[in-house]
């Protein structure tokens, strides 16, 4: 939204089967999309579901 080149992805997910949810925002604008079904691709990292911390991810503005 804003044109700055500072995209942050955080991808939740159940540690068998890999698949969970996805944060993504910008850190300048801090405008944002929750995908709420995702498979987290091979050799990315993730956070197991139960291992959240607050504050992880940042209070972003949802986007269409």
């Amino acid at each position: 939204m804003c044109g700055k080149d500072n995209l942050r992805l955080r991808y939740v997910a159940d540690p068998v089967s890999r698949v969970g949810y996805l944060d993504a925002w910008c850190d300048d604008c801090f405008r944002g999309v929750h995908v709420s079904r995702v498979s987290v691709p091979d050799g990315v990292r993730f956070t197991p579901f139960g291992e959240c911390e607050e504050g992880d991810v940042p209070n972003y503005t949802t986007v269409n």
